[in-house]
């Protein structure tokens, strides 16, 4: 079935269960009434109810603005009722628009995510509405804006704006949900730090640069988390957590951030520069000198804190150091109860388990990781036992004098017991999974274990859990597993050098078929699913890459050319660049280094400055194609030469390349093939003004991507439909096609295609509101485009690009722009809209 935009309006009655228990009889009666009086809203504004959800309904209209009419009936009908004793009936409600599907009469699509977590932080008797709802509207209807907030389950920030209506309630509470950031949820309670967390939180409010200093294990991440939470409020633009352990390439360190506040590498400066934002820089030691350079960066802006963690202090003018203690025995007598409890639900302090208890606390020094690795034996042994043996293991430590800190001696002591106690098959996977860094899922466990039975790794890695030395959680819907990195060093340590050579060559070899699957998966339906997958992770890709690099060059290429997709959608351009660079500067096998040329070549023409050289690439890959006898090979890369010529603006050779390709594509049978040569016929078409032969490629090939289910080429291909339909003067259709790709680029996160949908839609609309969708597409086309520039951008835009210099030119001009002040960044975009306006009366 075929998606489209719909809006949606979803209600929700706060308190039902409350009422339900206290006025049985009369609930029945009230949310019939309280169902007439939305249903006859909806059904006034042109809606429809589709679904009811207990004590709420779920509506869809066509348009935006269907749907805020519908709400604010029904919120003013329901205040207005008499509902006698239980009070006023408070309801909360959310509007969004997006792209859903209609099936059986019901709607699905991650869309319907969106507007229920939406709902869900109203206050009672309040209307939010998403930014993506906000947009299509032609009158902003008085929309107050309530600022940025993260929604559970939503990856990116969004704006959100409250509906005014005749009898709103007055005092509603903030916004229930996250502010702006991505501080991590935990459910593990700080304890024994209250008096560090408020001296932290007076520091914070006078340096910019606050260092908490520990080992590890020592539970400095949870309390700068802690601090993070306390501080929130401070911080209109939110308290953003980077985790650092993950990373082990310093290079990428500014790309991680950028990634975090979902821009381009080349905009963070400009993005964080009006920013008040608190960072929490996580685990900083092993990139002690990147990350360095990174927090200077990021304090470069004035309204930007960061607060680190690391053993040891960055040493940057201004820092200002506290060093975690460990925990005292009360609070680490509570720790040890609470991971006791978890695994022994039975588990009491008594008059046997408390002076046990107290000496393993004290044995361990209260550093928290080593006790939670303590309790977690719980499940075998009892208190008393785990003292004793833990009295063994740790008395030589505390008698003689061994180099290192104490601390560092006690933590890796009490790791070499939890290891000690593992049987041999359960050592070996705990050494082997230290290879993977940010996380791992089963499949990737299983591969480098070499296990052949996944349900014995299971078993193995389920121990593991059991005991704390490995950390369950999910993502895109599957269970994803982590060492923490004083585990993941100390296993790391401990693995064979014949052991690793094994592990990373698996490691090597399983996301080499990852990142091959995953180039076929982003140009299908589960394109969102699988960037999500890659995305998560991105540092093993790198680390494989790198290993690859110096061990097995052909499966490192092999990898890149499978991630070029997801650089692109994400804009890690620059990232891409690099790491094909690395790679084609050392030797492989033709069939390896041909399609890297390739997808190499590919990326330089991205970039405006480097699409020359783009050619020679190209050049090179045809001749390894033809020596290998490979025809396949030899189209694709005659193919992307097109590309590179299209933004070299040499159309007579574009048409003549794709018009080829094409028809090699339909005789190959390769459909999404023949969609994309079409596209850039289309492109052709349209620059040299033919409306009709632009319209007749570009129509078939979005058939094409809609059956694959590619959302990326879908929008991307819907956008220059309603540049054609501008430029015919068809507005009513293209303000339609505008406004269907918007959701589009907002749920792929792509930063450039809404900036260039919100300028086409400025000129569908005109008016105030246009110039307010120039002025907001101004920081979205500055903050996406990692490193890529805005060409890609511009050429999709009716501003004119026809001739090279003049691309190059405008490209110039529009980065240049991004420093303009509002109503000067208006002005000039208008002007080149007008101009590309009399380019098409005139022919």
């Amino acid at each position: 079935m075929a998606t489209a935009n719909t809006a949606f309006l979803f209600s929700d009655i706060i308190g039902s269960t409350r009422l339900w228990e206290a006025f049985p009889d009369r609930m029945d009666e009230v949310v019939q009434r309280h169902d007439a009086l939305i249903h006859g809203a909806v059904r006034e504004a042109g809606g429809e109810v589709y679904k009811h959800t207990g004590d709420g309904m779920g509506a869809a209209f066509s348009h935006a603005a269907q749907a805020l009419q519908a709400a604010e009936a029904a919120q003013v009908a329901l205040r207005r009722e008499e509902w006698g004793s239980i009070g006023a009936l408070s309801v909360r409600m959310g509007v969004h628009v997006g792209e859903a599907e209609r099936r059986d009469g019901y709607y699905f699509g991650s869309c319907l995510n969106h507007v229920s977590r939406l709902m869900g932080v109203a206050g009672g008797g309040q209307v939010l509405v998403s930014n993506a709802a906000a947009t299509t509207l032609d009158d902003l209807r008085g929309l107050v804006d309530m600022g940025v907030h993260r929604l559970r389950d939503l990856s990116r920030s969004n704006r959100i704006y409250s509906l005014p209506y005749d009898g709103m309630p007055t005092d509603l509470p903030p916004l229930r949900g996250e502010s702006a950031g991505n501080l991590p949820e935990t459910d593990n309670e700080l304890l024994g730090r209250d008096e560090a967390l408020e001296q932290l939180r007076e520091w914070v409010k006078t340096d910019r640069l606050v260092m908490l200093r520990a080992f590890g294990g020592s539970g400095k991440t949870r309390l700068a988390i802690a601090v993070g939470e306390a501080c929130r409020d401070r911080f209109a633009d939110g308290v953003w957590f980077l985790p650092l352990a993950p990373v082990t390439d310093p290079e990428v360190l500014s790309t991680e951030a950028a990634a975090l506040f979902d821009v381009g590498e080349g905009s963070l400066d400009r993005f964080l520069a009006d920013r008040e934002m608190l960072v929490i820089v996580d685990n900083c030691e092993h990139l002690m000198d990147g990350a360095s350079a990174l927090i200077r960066r990021l304090l470069r802006s004035p309204g930007v804190r960061v607060v680190a963690t690391s053993r040891e202090a960055t040493n940057l003018r201004g820092e200002r150091v506290f060093s975690v203690p460990p925990l005292g025995v009360a609070a680490a007598t509570r720790l040890f109860c609470q991971r006791a409890r978890a695994v022994s639900p039975t588990f009491e302090l008594d008059a046997t388990t408390t002076p046990a208890v107290h000496e393993i606390v004290e044995t361990l020094d209260g550093i928290p990781l080593a006790v939670e690795l303590a309790a977690s034996r719980m499940k075998m042994l009892g208190a008393p036992q785990i003292a004793n043996r833990l009295h063994k293991s740790l008395k030589l430590l505390k008698g003689g004098r061994r180099d290192g800190l104490p601390h560092h001696r006690t933590l890796e002591a009490a790791i070499d017991w939890s290891y000690e106690m593992l049987d041999e098959a359960e050592t070996g996977l705990f050494r082997q999974l230290s290879v993977f860094h940010g996380g791992f899922t089963v499949e990737a466990a299983t591969a480098v274990s070499g296990l052949d039975d996944e349900f014995d790794l299971l078993e193995l890695l389920g121990a593991l859990v059991d005991k704390s030395l490995v950390l369950v959680g999910s993502s895109e819907g599957e269970a994803r597993y982590t060492l923490l990195e004083p585990l993941r060093q100390y296993g790391a340590a401990r693995l064979p050098h014949d052991e690793e050579a094994a592990a990373r060559r698996a490691h090597l070899h399983h996301f080499e078929a990852m990142a091959q699957r995953g180039a076929a998966e982003l140009r299908g339906p589960a394109g969102r699913t699988w960037l999500g997958r890659l995305r998560a992770d991105h540092e093993n890709f790198r680390l494989a890459l790198g290993w690859g690099l110096d061990h097995n060059v052909d499966a490192a290429q092999r990898i890149a050319v499978g991630l070029t997709w997801f650089w692109l959608v994400h804009r890690h351009t620059q990232e891409a660049l690099a790491w094909f660079e690395r790679l084609l500067a050392r030797p492989s096998s033709p069939a390896a280094r041909a399609p890297t040329l390739v997808q190499g070549g590919f990326f330089r023409s991205t970039t405006i400055r480097t699409t020359h050289e783009s050619l020679e690439f190209f050049e090179e890959a045809k001749k390894l194609y033809s020596q290998l006898g490979d025809f396949a090979g030899l189209g694709e890369a005659v193919t992307y030469e097109g590309v590179s010529r299209c933004s070299l603006r040499q159309l007579p050779r574009v048409r003549e390349i794709m018009q080829a390709s094409k028809t090699g594509m339909t005789e190959a049978g390769f459909a999404w093939g023949v969609g994309f040569t079409s596209w850039f016929l289309g492109a052709v078409a349209w620059l040299e003004g033919d409306l009709h032969e632009a319209r007749a490629q570009y129509r078939p090939a979005l058939e094409i991507f809609q059956q694959a289910g590619d959302l990326t080429l879908i929008a991307w291909t819907t956008l220059p439909l309603a540049n054609i339909a501008m430029d015919a003067g068809e507005l009513d259709l293209a303000r339609r096609l505008y406004e269907r790709t918007l959701p589009m680029m907002n749920d792929l996160g792509d930063r450039l295609g809404v900036g260039a949908t919100l300028i086409g839609l400025s000129a569908a609309i005109g008016g105030d509101r246009g110039e307010r969708l120039i002025g907001e597409a101004q920081h979205h086309l500055r903050e996406g485009g990692g490193g890529q520039g805005v060409s890609w951008a511009l050429a999709n835009m009716r501003v004119d690009t026809r001739i090279r210099s003049d691309y190059v030119a405008i490209t110039e001009r529009y980065e240049a722009g991004f420093e303009l002040m509002e109503e000067a960044w208006v002005a000039m975009v208008r002007e080149d809209l007008a101009a590309w306006q009399a380019v098409v009366d005139g022919r």
